[in-house]
């Protein structure tokens, strides 16, 4: 049985990522491979609208946050000094302190190094992780709570239930910003979803160029495929990147997204679905 993480992402938002990922989901079942969907696009997580999984699970996801305890603390700025993130202040001739809990990263090295012991960290819930099941495809979805910035964090947890045998499809958030490196630092092999348009060819771009710092492995699927396909193959070409799908700009495909459908139940777009399977799996091998 393939064991591997499949990474979906793109430089920008709008291309089809999710489209394209769920979809391959089913492809995958198909041949008979354990698969679950991992959506770690936890700013917005979609894949499920889609699936309509039952749900089998919930848990919180919880990050430690600073307290300063003002009997004990006797202002002499350790804790602001020691801060990465600038995330305390300690204001010494008014004998204040303030704790920026967005920009807290929960490293826990203001706790440790308080020469008074003036500090202690309290679990804060930052969002949750949903699990699901339908007819043998599993699913987790990441949640960040709204106005938490700790994205990486959740995505960290989702990606912890992993299958210990079968695939993993990772749903990236759009974009090339800390959520997606965590998403995909440790991919097997990512699928990059563009369209052929100028935005589109320059996020893509951008996204290609984050893979080659990560030195993961990766091809491009031409989502809205049309007559503007050369803006993406003359880039992919110069870059020696491989196109190992392409979906048609087509409105049946808009209006079954916009109604929450699977399009891998048309046979035409079943068979684009499984060559894309199958070319990933020569890649796997090679």
């Amino acid at each position: 049985m393939l064991m591997s993480k499949i990474a979906i992402l793109s430089g920008k938002g709008g291309t089809g990522k999710t489209t394209v990922l769920v979809n391959l989901a089913y492809a995958i079942l198909r041949q008979d491979n354990h698969v679950q969907i991992l959506d770690c696009d936890v700013e917005a997580p979609n894949a499920d609208l889609f699936i309509h999984s039952h749900r089998t699970g919930s848990m919180n996801v919880e990050v430690l946050k600073p307290e300063i305890l003002p009997d004990n603390c006797t202002y002499c700025g350790v804790c602001q000094e020691v801060c990465e993130f600038n995330a305390i202040a300690i204001l010494k001739t008014q004998k204040q302190s303030l704790i920026f809990h967005e920009l807290c990263h929960s490293c826990g090295a203001c706790s440790e190094l308080c020469p008074e012991n003036a500090i202690t960290e309290n679990p804060i819930v930052i969002g949750r992780v949903d699990s699901g099941d339908k007819n043998g495809l599993k699913i987790r979805s990441g949640f960040l709570n709204i106005s938490e910035m700790m994205a990486p964090t959740v995505i960290k947890e989702v990606k912890s239930h992993s299958l210990e045998s079968g695939i993993d499809l990772i749903d990236s958030s759009p974009g090339t910003s800390c959520p997606v490196v965590q998403s995909v630092h440790d991919a097997d092999f990512c699928v990059l979803v563009t369209e052929p348009t100028p935005f589109g060819l320059y996020d893509l771009g951008l996204a290609v160029g984050l893979l080659d710092e990560l030195h993961r492995r990766y091809s491009v699927v031409i989502n809205k495929s049309n007559e503007n396909d050369y803006l993406i193959e003359e880039f992919c070409l110069d870059k020696g990147i491989e196109v190992i799908g392409r979906l048609p700009f087509d409105e049946d495909i808009a209006r079954g997204y916009s109604e929450g459908e699977i399009i891998f139940t048309k046979k035409e777009y079943q068979e684009i679905f499984i060559e894309i399977f199958n070319k990933i799996k020569e890649k796997l091998s090679e």
